[in-house]
């Protein structure tokens, strides 16, 4: 009896102790229940706070983007205005350089032609020139020979003159002469009158002697006066060649300084064609210049051109892109 009491007593005891280590154990259960419980609310808590502050966040980040954008916009919108009225000034200045390249090309080509034509003239000209000078050199040639002939003329003129005086001194001799043969005459026909019948003969002689002698005078005063006469015409003569000299050597003067002055002509109008003509070549580089500037021009036109568009196809773009933006920011309200 005392054994089965002990024995209830101890199932008893066991059955309590296992009752309370159920009781333990299922307090302990609900005590990791709440304590997970706790922890979850807690950590639900966490992230629910967390998201709200991401949220905060994200509509503060939505915020500034949009704020970001308009901003963006604006400028863009400002940017396009500036480059769509810069773009038309591009245009209209290259217009304008165009127009004024033509215009300029136009001028080019035309004084390009006047000096073509200017060089020719004054190729013309040189070639006129140094023929005149050519000329005017033969023409000097002349001069010159007519200058050698004159003073052949004076020196023959002058000989004649000396031959003149010689015969002036021979005439005078003979008239000398003839003066003494007339005195002897006289003599003779005074002793042949002395003489009487005898000298008449004698007589006849000197009488013929006497009239030869008188004729001899008389020719020999002829001859002065002819030689005189032709002195005073020799020395007008001289005097007339001398002058005519005198002048020829001026107009030969006048020749030199006129070549002179034609040869510098011509050296001149050479040089100044051939400044013309380099001239001409600069002219001709210049309209070739022009020509590759009007090129440049068509290109820069072309390339302002295609800016326009490309400005225009990127205005496109950002249309559409603030269209998207636009409904990203709203579904990102919309997540909000």
């Amino acid at each position: 009896l005392r054994r089965a009491a002990l024995e209830r007593f101890r199932l008893e005891e066991q059955h309590r102790r296992e009752q309370e280590r159920r009781i333990e154990l299922e307090r302990e259960r609900l005590e990791e229940e709440r304590r997970r419980r706790e922890e979850e609310e807690s950590r639900a808590a966490a992230r629910n706070r967390e998201r709200q502050a991401r949220m905060a966040r994200i509509q503060a980040l939505v915020g500034r983007f949009e704020e970001t954008l308009k901003r963006m916009d604006r400028e863009i919108s400002d940017s396009f205005t500036i480059l769509d009225e810069a773009s038309g000034r591009l245009a209209r200045a290259g217009e304008r350089a165009a127009d004024e390249i033509a215009e300029r090309r136009r001028s080019v080509a035309t004084a390009l032609d006047d000096s073509m034509t200017l060089t020719g003239e004054l190729g013309e000209l040189a070639k006129g020139l140094s023929r005149l000078a050519a000329d005017h050199n033969r023409s000097d040639e002349a001069v010159q020979e007519a200058l050698e002939q004159v003073d052949q003329a004076v020196e023959a003129v002058r000989r004649f003159v000396e031959v003149a005086a010689e015969i002036d001194a021979m005439t005078g001799l003979i008239n000398e002469i003839a003066e003494r043969t007339n005195l002897l005459a006289l003599n003779a026909t005074i002793e042949a009158a002395r003489a009487g019948e005898a000298g008449r003969g004698f007589a006849v002689v000197a009488g013929e002697v006497k009239s030869l002698a008188a004729q001899t005078a008389r020719a020999t005063a002829e001859i002065e006066q002819r030689v005189a006469a032709l002195r005073a015409s020799s020395g007008a003569a001289e005097t007339a060649v001398q002058k005519v000299g005198s002048a020829i050597d001026e107009m030969g003067a006048l020749f030199q300084r006129t070549l002179e002055d034609l040869s510098n002509r011509g050296r001149m109008s050479t040089e100044a064609a051939a400044r013309l003509e380099r001239l001409v070549e600069r002219m001709r580089e210049s309209l070739t210049l022009v020509e590759q500037l009007a090129e440049v021009v068509d290109g820069m036109q072309a390339s302002g051109d295609e800016i326009v568009a490309a400005i225009r196809k990127v205005g496109r773009e950002h249309g559409r892109l603030k269209e998207e933006v636009a409904e990203l920011l709203a579904d990102a309200e919309a997540i909000a």
